[in-house]
């Protein structure tokens, strides 16, 4: 239910002017769609087509570093899978992609032009990627290199600075020195500890890698050691109570929008002490006067990238708040996994907030109104709020895994909402057509196998399942907790960073 007194049919007219004029974008020319997977990369294309109004598919090409054309078997979208072997991890698959995108094998530049044999298609990629092009075809919208230095956890302490924005206190610790680095941990630690966030020099980091949760003293010179050779210097906070969230901005050339504050669902492995970040809510409300200072600071943070480096488009703006303030922690100068990625209109389709956001930065879309839409999003994000979980689980061998896409719904028993404990989680079939009396769908939950022994978690939560208000984590921990029961999943001993006092 929406937070306001503005109802879907007051933006009518305004998401048809919107849709006209991305289709009249999208419907020019073709379309090289490229992600890590095959699955987001035939997305892509196939929101392109949706966007453009185009019925077939030959406009629209998908290209994904990981996995082959047998991942794309059921899809009518061309597809082109480069095969690299998959990463470990989440950063050396956007590493290792970004590299393979600037320097396609032969047999993938040849499938490329032979679709697309004049030259002129123009690439869209993930917000992660900076490549230029793609096969020698432009990229549109994407992040600009200079853009992404400002992720650094250290280059942007001068921009909360000179945004006015309160911060918490911080030090910041050459890596070769231990005693200063116990000295930094003895001043600011509280009681659970502190946050290192370490410098860029390794390259990129985000979705919690990178920052690290040191607990005590005795835990400092053991970290700093690890990071030699790998990191120079690094950013020492407290360990901040509070929800670990973001809000957004987008950058136009005269002004900066903001949009609803998110929950960055993150938890603590109290066993191998590090942060376990698991995607985003947008079920989470913060006060009100804690809610405009995070839009108002992203506002003058927004203002701030224009004038210095010529951004333009969504941003983050990340950080903790508490009841009474937000401290920022770090600025991501791209698209945010937390912003909802479509929105359902009036007519039925739905528009893409990242295909929206890549026109923004081309500048192709002149007549666009940038505070209609600042107060169309936050209507959407306020009358459909979703959760998007997502977790690397492994499981034990032999012990079948979690059914696959769609096979599992989740039901809570309980009457608490946002006190609801693994226990009062069931899981049934999909073609399940009764409830149950006292029973509440919450959603849904999948598994995909990463290897014999690992996979990754998602789950869907329904919007009307829960009330918006408290933070989501503890629910969503709960489903986990549930599901490592009853399938036998490795998760860790995870508990909600948001309940840190």
């Amino acid at each position: 239910m929406s937070d306001t007194t503005e109802t879907a049919t007051d933006f009518i007219e305004f998401e048809e002017q919107l849709s006209a004029d991305l289709r009249k974008v999208f419907a020019a020319g073709k379309w090289l769609a490229v992600s890590e997977g095959a699955a987001p990369a035939i997305g892509l294309a196939t929101r392109i087509a949706a966007t453009a109004n185009r019925s077939d598919t030959t406009a629209t090409m998908a290209l994904s570093a990981f996995g082959g054309d047998e991942d794309a078997s059921t899809s009518a979208v061309h597809h082109v899978g480069l095969g690299l072997p998959s990463p470990s991890n989440l950063l050396e698959g956007i590493q290792t992609a970004q590299k393979a995108y600037e320097s396609l094998p032969e047999e993938a530049q040849a499938a490329v032009d032979r679709w697309d044999p004049d030259g002129l298609a123009r690439a869209v990629l993930p917000f992660t990627a900076t490549a230029r092009s793609v096969g020698g075809r432009r990229s549109f919208g994407v992040t600009r290199e200079e853009w992404k230095q400002l992720e650094d956890k250290l280059a942007v302490i001068d921009i909360w600075n000179e945004a006015g924005i309160e911060v918490a206190p911080f030090e910041i610790v050459d890596l070769s020195d231990p005693s200063a680095g116990l000295n930094s941990h003895e001043r600011l630690a509280t009681q659970q500890g502190s946050v290192w966030a370490v410098d860029n020099q390794s390259g990129w980091h985000g979705g919690a890698d990178g920052t690290f949760w040191i607990r005590t003293g005795g835990d400092v010179a053991d970290f700093m050691t690890s990071r030699r050779g790998r990191n120079e210097r690094a950013r020492v906070m407290p360990f901040l109570s509070g929800v670990p969230c973001s809000v957004h901005g987008m950058v136009f050339d005269d002004q900066t929008i903001s949009f609803l504050p998110c929950e960055m669902m993150t938890f603590l492995d109290t066993v191998d002490s590090r942060f376990h970040y698991a995607r985003s809510s947008t079920f989470w409300r913060p006060g009100e006067t804690v809610r405009a200072a995070m839009q108002s600071a992203a506002e003058r943070v927004g203002d701030i990238l224009r004038r210095r480096v010529g951004f333009r488009g969504v941003f983050t703006l990340d950080g903790v708040a508490d009841e009474v303030s937000f401290k920022p922690t770090e600025i991501n100068p791209r698209f945010g996994a937390a912003l909802p990625m479509l929105h359902q209109l009036n007519s039925g389709q739905q528009l893409s907030m990242f295909l929206l956001h890549v026109c923004v930065v081309e500048g192709v879309l002149p007549d666009l109104d940038p505070r209609e839409l600042e107060r169309w999003v936050r209507f959407k994000m306020s009358e459909r709020p979703e959760a998007r979980l997502m977790t690397p689980v492994s499981h034990a061998p032999g012990v079948s895994a979690a059914p696959a896409t769609g096979n599992v719904r989740i039901l809570s028993v309980s009457r608490a909402e946002q006190s609801i404990h693994s226990d009062d989680i069931r899981f049934v079939s999909s073609d399940a057509d009764v409830v149950g009396e006292g029973a509440t769908l919450l959603g849904s939950f999948e598994w995909r196998p990463r290897g014999d022994d690992e996979g990754l978690a998602f789950i869907h939560f329904e919007p009307g399942s829960l009330r918006c208000g408290p933070p989501l984590a503890p629910v969503a921990l709960a489903v986990l907790q549930a599901a490592q029961r009853r399938w036998n999943i490795g998760l860790g001993e995870l508990t909600p960073a948001c309940t840190a006092a």
